[in-house]
């Protein structure tokens, strides 16, 4: 048998997709694999694609809290400074970024107290603590009531 005999219908030109005489048989199950896929997706983009957003948020907020813990602390460990240029420099860093609601926490040698009194060599510390309900991008589940918080110690100059 010649190679042009099997592709013109011969004994070997019907595999498990086609008739005896060649032709492509249709499916019956055209179709299912959309409707599949719209049944799955929206429980995939429930557990899976929501959730990466919401932690990466979280990450970001830790982020810029303590980037913004740092400068405030920076701020206070400069001599002559009082701890409302502290809070000022940590809501003006955060409110750049879009972050809201920040709580600051001023300490020098682990009790409170103003950065104004403090000596050359005492331990500044700045905590800034932000709700995650308030800077979440989307209304999550897994984040929401927590507290983000960034912590900053230097030594005073």
């Amino acid at each position: 048998m010649s190679l042009n005999e099997q592709s013109n219908g011969g004994p070997l030109s019907h595999g498990p997709d086609r008739t005896p005489g060649g032709r492509r048989q249709t499916s019956r199950r055209r179709g299912a694999a959309a409707v599949e896929f719209a049944l799955v997706a929206p429980l995939l983009f429930l557990t899976i694609i929501i959730p990466i957003f919401e932690f990466g948020r979280g990450f970001m907020v830790s982020e810029l809290v303590t980037n913004a813990a740092r400068a405030g602390c920076r701020v206070g460990v400069l001599p002559g400074n009082l701890n409302s240029a502290i809070t000022s420099t940590v809501t003006t860093n955060l409110s750049g970024q879009g972050v809201t609601g920040a709580t600051t926490t001023i300490t020098v040698n682990g009790g409170t107290g103003d950065v104004s009194a403090a000596v050359e060599g005492d331990s500044v510390s700045v905590t800034v603590s932000v709700p995650y309900t308030n800077n979440s991008w989307i209304p999550g589940r897994f984040l929401a009531g927590k507290s983000i918080t960034g912590t900053q110690t230097m030594r005073h100059e």
